[in-house]
């Protein structure tokens, strides 16, 4: 009973993630499945710039930075996701992404998340994200 009532929470919190909202409670039931919630110490990397990339990552709680060669380029907390072009096609990392306080995140590997990712619904989503991301990137002003 006590596993079914994290499900249901774990559910709920997907709903809210902008990355997630407005996708069907039945694919949102399905990534809840599929995922794992992790913790991560105030100053962890959790992914790093050049490894391999195989998750995508929610912020359930806390917050993190992204750091591209060296330099701190955006700031993440809770419902940001990173990870995404990972997923999509497990390229190495583009950037690194390290815990400024104690934070919990969602993870989606790519493995375990390929039923959900077929779902057009998602895969909409997802290219949605990264073609923001893509053009926020591009408007920030060069160095």
């Amino acid at each position: 009973m006590r596993k079914s009532t994290a499900h249901n929470d774990l559910v709920d919190v997907i709903a809210q993630v902008p990355l997630f909202e407005g996708l069907s409670k039945r694919t949102q039931r399905d990534l809840a499945a599929l995922a794992k919630v992790t913790d991560h110490a105030e100053g962890a990397e959790i992914i790093t710039e050049g490894a391999a990339g195989v998750a995508l990552y929610v912020i359930l709680d806390g917050q993190a930075e992204v750091v591209v060669r060296r330099k701190v380029i955006a700031k993440l907390r809770r419902g940001d996701s990173f990870g995404e072009l990972a997923i999509l096609d497990g390229q190495p990392r583009m950037a690194t992404v390290r815990a400024v306080t104690p934070i919990t995140t969602l993870v989606l590997s790519r493995w375990s998340a390929k039923p959900v990712l077929e779902d057009p619904q998602v895969m909409k989503k997802l290219l949605v994200t990264v073609t923001q991301w893509l053009r926020e990137a591009r408007t920030q002003p060069a160095d």
